[in-house]
């Protein structure tokens, strides 16, 4: 029986004119898609292995997301697939958020688990062009397998709410992971006429805030309003990191006509063009300071104009998701024609 073409745990994908011609969706339980991440249930971890392996014996092709789950099952099922003889193996990209490693015996599992989902790997999609180097030198990947896969942002989340806005003065940076507070902290501290609010879980037990700062995990509408409203929105990044993060809140700021100020982490120059579209810092307090005060002196009102607009418009016409998922089929194209000359 001739194999269907594509079988894709990317569900945004199918919104995609193009993606949704060639590709088949396996489903994937709505536990993995709510955030923050659930309570672990190893019954749905195991009915999106089985999806997986399903969609594997029947489909040339995978698209599968590195990240998602307790137990990964989706690089579980790679695993599984590399034991199989080639001939019998599905063509796999893995898209995502990659791997930062472990220590210990963590990451000795860890390197095991991908050292053998690699054997059925053709090619790894990540968000920064940093990675085409970190991810194979982390986890002793061949170079060759790598591919920079630009993120995206879906049009519904780019919109002004349907009215218009009223503008406030706060300041506003939101995220969980891999996110560092204590610089913007210190910098809420130096600028105590501006109010500063920040939508995270990590500061929840931090009691000893000054006024102008609010601090809490909040619902998704209340964030987008407050990122909506702001004046300027910090992504405060952790410098080092080995993996991506925060790129959608960067979009999401960039989208909507914001000064975003982030600091020089993994991936962040890839999306911000620094002093054109947005504005990236050392990750001091000082050099948050320095640019919010910009952002907000009336002096500036004509080039923060100019930065906003500009941020809008090079995301709205780079970062969509017809061009995310275009590049995924050319990836794809790329990986069968090889392995049809390699099989020659």
């Amino acid at each position: 029986m001739k194999k269907k073409r594509i079988a894709s745990t990317f569900l945004d994908g199918f919104d995609s004119i193009n993606f949704a011609k060639v590709a088949s969706a396996i489903d994937v339980p709505p536990y993995f898609e709510i955030l923050p991440r659930q309570k672990f249930r190893p019954w749905l971890e195991f009915l999106l292995f089985w999806r997986v392996l399903k969609a594997a014996t029947s489909h040339e092709a995978l698209l599968l997301f590195s990240s998602r789950g307790h137990l990964k099952p989706e690089i579980m099922a790679c695993v599984f697939i590399g034991l199989w003889p080639k001939k019998f193996q599905p063509t796999i990209l893995l898209y995502g958020e990659m791997y930062e490693p472990s220590s210990g015996l963590s990451n000795l599992i860890e390197r095991l688990v991908i050292r053998l989902a690699d054997r059925a790997i053709s090619l790894y999609l990540v968000y920064s062009t940093e990675e085409l180097d970190l991810f194979p030198t982390l986890w002793n990947i061949a170079p060759q397998k790598m591919r920079f896969l630009p993120f995206y942002i879906r049009k519904d989340r780019t919109k002004f709410n349907g009215k218009k806005r009223v503008i406030k003065d706060h300041v506003f940076a939101g995220g969980n992971s891999k996110r560092d507070y204590a610089p913007v902290i210190k910098a809420a501290e130096k600028l105590p006429e501006i109010k500063f609010i920040f939508g995270t879980k990590t500061l929840e037990n931090k009691n000893d805030l000054l006024p102008n700062i609010r601090a809490d995990w909040m619902k998704m509408d209340e964030y987008v309003a407050l990122m909506n409203t702001a004046r300027v929105v910090l992504v405060p990044l952790k410098t080092g990191n080995k993996r991506t993060t925060g790129l959608l809140t960067a979009l999401e700021a960039l989208s909507l006509e914001k000064v975003i100020v982030a600091p020089d982490a993994l991936g962040i120059r890839d999306y911000i063009l620094n002093g054109k579209s947005g504005i990236i810092v050392d990750g001091t307090p000082e050099s948050y300071v320095k640019a919010i005060q910009w952002a907000l002196d009336p002096e500036n009102k004509v080039a923060v104009s100019k930065m906003c607009k500009e941020a809008r418009r090079s995301t709205l016409e780079v970062f969509t998701l017809d061009n995310h998922s275009n590049k995924i089929l050319n990836f794809f194209e790329q990986a069968l024609k090889q392995r049809k000359s390699s099989s020659l």
